[in-house]
């Protein structure tokens, strides 16, 4: 990497500051990170930093420093602290007692700067008390340690060099600023606010205005020997001139503390602390031109930083231009900051003003260091770094030069809504009365530096301070009021060492995956388990008291965790894990640092009742919220479970794949009767979690010829999972049977739901031996199989198919390989279906039980055949008087000679009305015809209904000139009784019916004759129907009414 040497130059009238650019910035990669938010939501007041004074040199690239005992706040030094290391004094001066001294041209400034104004934020990494010791840090030097070197050194031969190290406090947010302010600068600490602030800065105040470098002091002095009148230095041992103020070269032996002035007892600066000449950004003192008798009282020079200090008011009598100079600019940067230069003490032998003893002729100290890095700016700010102004009660001596503006940087991460109103104004110069005849003023302090971002919305006052006046108000007496500072933008990316707090916020990301993608529900349920990892993203804080949960989806609960992985330094001093069979587990807690992460992994239960389909799961972690407006606010990450397939888990019900056919499995076990009287006709029985989120509904249809039930589920032999309903035979009866639906229904309702494929086997269809043939009839089936040979015969009888025992052999009990004794029912798409069980006896025989077997899963055939019924049309009829003269008649009968009412797929209640009904004439009787297609879809579908015998049909039974209602579904429609084109018509007893309507067949012995006319619908086409209701348009009825004649 090439370096190239850059020389700058500040001027202003005869001033020159040379900069040598020997500041050390690291290449900022990764960010380095403290604690952020550490310190809470505050709203501070008074002096909130810790300054620990440096007691050993340190070179760049140290990871230790060695500190003194601590002043300002009591907070000491802990593990994660932000911590800022800045070298206050270290420039070197050319100490000739010419236009040399100083910058070696101009008789102020330094001949090197050095590293003077060089800082760096550093973390903490063990705990320092406030009596001071060995501090370990993290930096972003070589080696993990400082960019910079630090000097402590005393005075010899260059002024003393001092650096601090100050504890950062790290708020979360601040409401408001309560007039934070800085201990003072005291000669090796103070003078600095540095606050980070994660979140919002809501406003309020910081002043450190005249808490930096100190003024030279004020003394009454006679006069001596060894002195001239126009000396750049001299000895403070010595009776004459003023002293010089304090700034980066070094430390006066007397300066002024803001009340009285304080005997540093060592020189301070080489060849001399008083006089003209300029030291760094400190006033020079007045060069009183008499020095035997310091009697001609010429004004101390102002301070400087950004902007340069002015020069000290006339001599007394001889008017010599002898006042002090004003300190030099010093170029301020993002990476250099410096305390406002104290001003220069006026040369004064009649000691007057208050504080008396030559003390109100101190020069001002300089305003302070403001350094404060925020994420945004919620409220009106105000930040005062001013220097302070000299004093004016002196009459007939010379008066102090004001102090220098101090250093400001103020960052933000983010925009906010907030304004800024930043002072770093110079000090103004000390007014005299003069006491008749002019005497030296101060000059004025030079203004301050301030830099920040340029999101924030500031108004910033960097002018210099005016000049004092004598006699008069208006007679400067060759007093200069003090040079206009600097202000810039700047970056935070050029702010060395440790980032912000703003800038360092844990983001983390959680993803979260399934080793089960798939799983496969059964009647005891199943199990899943999933990963998610929260992982810290790198060059960030630390996200400390991390919990992870995860809202499990419904039916879902937290069984055990399987292991958790803390990479990248991750810890977890707390361990808290869920109970078992909660629905939000959470784990804690952990602390992941920037790079490291958590792995977690656990197993959950999945209930029998979750339904199939695919589940998401979120989750969700919350962290102390580096931001946060409460002591316990807390941040969130979330895995967004739409945005990935990652962690679904698709739940298949039981099933298995029997030959080639992926099918559902049932198990029917411990039945509960619902409604109805036990093992009689209308009993419904309800089987729970037959499958995953599946109950089976088993009505009693029907006794057939004196045939009973001896048990709805007998277990003594067979299939704990078959459904075996017991058959009581009748005695010497041909044949009896059992009719049953069965019906699948959502858990815990009646809502059927569609199984897109299943088996149902009957199994063990054989005889007693000797007298009796078992059989079985299924409805609604797409396909059955039977062995090859098999002892079963089939019989089509639309839309049932029945399955007889070809002989009355007795084949060993209920046995899943006796295929020969076997049949597979397959249905697709469907909810329910009608079983019954039945026996023919071949001879006169006494009641018997038989034990029947209904299996659910899959039969293995050794040499299977299977036929596909041939699914034709059926449309189910059935009608009913629903009304007599409007009187509605809404119950529900069933006709015990008509199968067709019997289907599972009718709606509960829907086949409302009378089968027959007594009437008498005039009267008006209302008819319904309900109609459901149970076959393939029925095409080109008609009805066509003669009008009943002594009876006349009503025009205009729902509106005029409509007596005639079709419903499809929910759907009703009125429709005319002519040709019009709607679906419906009248005929006329004179009419010609559609040949369709088979008027001249014979009809179960009747021949049908259209003598009263004749009601003709077109349904279309109507499609079957796969559950009761379902789809809309496979059931619906047409109704008209006639009056009895």
């Amino acid at each position: 990497m090439s370096v190239f040497l850059v020389l700058t130059t500040v001027s202003s009238p005869g001033l020159l500051l040379l900069l040598t650019p020997n500041s050390k910035v690291a290449a900022q990669t990764t960010q380095l990170c403290a604690t952020p938010g550490k310190d809470g939501p505050a709203t501070p007041t008074g002096v909130v930093n810790t300054y620990y004074p440096g007691t050993a040199s340190a070179s760049a690239g140290a990871t230790s420093i060695t500190v003194g005992t601590a002043t300002g706040a009591t907070t000491p030094i802990a593990v994660g602290d932000l911590l800022l290391v800045i070298q206050m004094q270290d420039a070197a001066i050319n100490s000739n007692n010419t236009i040399a001294y100083g910058d070696g041209t101009t008789g102020s400034g330094v001949s090197n700067i050095n590293n003077s104004g060089l800082y760096e934020y550093v973390v903490a990494t063990n705990s320092v008390g406030t009596g001071g010791g060995t501090l370990n840090i993290q930096g972003r030097g070589t080696n993990n340690g400082l960019i910079n070197s630090y000097t402590n050194a005393n005075f010899g031969t260059q002024g003393q060099r001092r650096f601090q190290v100050v504890r950062v406090p790290q708020y979360s947010s601040v409401s408001s600023l309560n007039n934070v302010n800085a201990s003072a600068w005291n000669g090796t600490t103070g003078g600095i606010v540095a606050v980070d602030v994660a979140g919002s800065l809501g406003g309020g105040t910081i002043d450190v205005s005249g808490r930096g470098f100190r003024g030279g002091g004020g003394r009454g002095l006679t006069g001596g020997s060894g002195g001239t009148g126009t000396d750049y230095r001299n000895l403070a041992t010595n009776n004459f001139h003023g002293a010089k103020g304090e700034g980066i070269a070094g430390t006066p032996r007397y300066v002024f503390n803001g009340t009285s002035v304080t005997d540093t007892t060592v020189e301070g600066y080489v060849n001399g602390s008083t006089a003209r000449g300029a030291p760094g950004n400190a006033g020079g003192g007045g060069t009183d031109s008499n020095p035997t008798a310091n009697d001609q009282n010429s004004g101390g020079g102002g301070g400087s930083n950004g902007g340069v200090g002015g020069r000290g008011g006339n001599a007394w009598s001889s008017s010599a231009a002898v006042g002090g100079l004003g300190g030099a600019v010093v170029n301020n940067a993002a990476n250099r900051v410096v305390l406002g230069g104290g001003g220069g003490a006026g040369t004064t032998n009649n000691a007057t003003g208050t504080p008396s003893g030559g003390v109100a002729s101190s020069g001002a100290a300089g305003g302070g260091i403001v350094m404060l890095r925020i994420g945004s700016l919620s409220g009106n700010s105000t930040i005062n770094a001013n220097g302070a102004a000299a004093n004016n009660s002196v009459t007939n001596d010379g008066s102090g030069g004001g102090g220098a503006g101090g250093s400001v940087l103020v960052t933000a991460l983010n925009a906010g809504s907030g304004s800024l109103s930043v002072n770093a104004r110079g000090g103004t110069g000390g007014t005299n009365t003069g006491g008749g005849s002019p005497h030296g003023p101060g000059g004025g302090g030079g203004g301050g530096f301030v830099g920040r971002s340029s999101i924030i919305a500031a108004t910033v006052d960097v002018s210099g301070g005016t000049n004092g006046t004598t006699v008069v108000t208006t007679n400067s007496f060759g007093a200069t009021a003090g040079a206009a500072g600097q202000s810039t933008t700047i970056s935070s990316s050029t702010i060395p060492g440790a980032s912000s707090g703003a800038e360092c916020i844990p983001s983390l990301t959680v993803t979260k995956t399934t080793s089960t993608p798939t799983v496969t529900n059964t009647p005891s349920g199943t199990t899943a388990t999933y990963t998610i990892t929260v992982a810290n993203a790198a060059g960030r804080a630390t996200a400390n008291g991390v919990s992870i949960s995860d809202p499990l989806p419904s039916g879902f609960t937290y069984a055990s965790v399987g292991s958790v992985t803390l990479n990248g330094g991750a810890t977890r001093p707390t361990t808290t894990n869920p109970t078992a069979g909660t629905a939000t587990p959470s784990f804690g807690t952990f602390n992941i640092p920037g790079g490291g992460s958590v792995v977690l992994t656990f197993t959950v239960n999945i209930a029998a009742s979750v339904t199939a389909g695919t589940y998401q799961n979120p989750a969700t972690t919350t962290y102390s919220d580096p931001t946060r407006t409460t002591t316990a606010g807390t941040a969130t990450a979330t895995y967004n479970s739409a945005s990935s397939t990652a962690e679904d888990v698709t739940v298949n019900l039981s099933s298995r794949v029997c030959r080639g056919s992926n099918i559902s499995l049932f198990s029917f076990q411990n039945p509960n009767l619902v409604s109805g009287t036990a093992l009689q006709v209308g009993a419904v029985y309800r089987f729970a979690n037959v499958a995953p989120s599946i109950d089976a509904l088993v009505r009693i249809d029907r006794f057939n010829n004196g045939a009973r039930l001896n048990a709805i589920d007998g277990t003594a032999s067979g299939s704990a999972d078959a459904f075996q309903p017991e058959l009581t035979t009748a005695a010497n009866t041909v044949d009896s049977s059992v009719d049953f639906t069965i019906t699948f229904v959502n858990t815990g309702t009646s809502t059927p739901v569609n199984i897109s494929s299943f088996h149902a086997s009957g199994v063990d269809i054989d005889g007693d031996g000797s007298s009796v043939r078992e059989y079985i009839q299924l409805s609604d089936l797409a396909r059955y199989t039977l062995e090859n040979p098999t002892n079963l015969t089939a019989s089509s009888i639309p839309p049932l198919v029945q399955f007889t025992a070809a002989n009355t052999q007795n084949h060993p009990g209920i046995s899943l390989i006796a295929t020969q004794n076997i049949v597979t029912a397959e249905y697709s798409n469907i909810s329910s279906f009608r079983y019954r069980i039945g026996a023919l006896a071949t001879t006169t025989s006494a009641s018997q039980n038989r034990l029947n077997s209904l299996y659910f899963d899959c039969i293995n055939y050794t040499n299977p055949t299977t036929t596909t019924i041939s699914n034709n049309p059926n449309l189910l009829l059935v009608k009913r008087i629903t009304a007599i003269n409007a009187q509605a008649i809404t119950t529900v009968v069933d006709d015990p000679s008509d199968s067709q009412d019997n289907h599972p797929n009718w709606q509960a209640g829907y086949l409302q009305g009378a089968i027959t009904g007594s009437v008498q004439p005039q009267q008006e009787v209302e008819y319904t015809i309900y109609f459901l297609s149970t076959g393939g879809d029925a095409l080109n579908s008609r009805i066509c209904d003669l009008i009943p015998a002594n009876s006349t049909f009503i025009a205009d039974s729902f509106e005029t000139g409509k007596g005639i209602r079709m419903t499809l579904g929910a759907t009703s429609t009125n429709l005319t009784n002519v040709n019009d084109g709607d679906r419906g018509r009248f005929y006329t007893s004179v009419e010609t019916l559609p040949s369709t309507c088979r008027v001249g067949s014979t009809v179960n012995g009747r021949v049908l004759n259209n003598v009263n006319g004749a009601v003709v619908i077109d349904l279309g086409t109507i499609p079957r129907a796969t559950a009761p209701g379902n789809p809309p348009n496979s059931y619906g009825f047409i109704r008209f009414r006639v009056r009895v004649n």
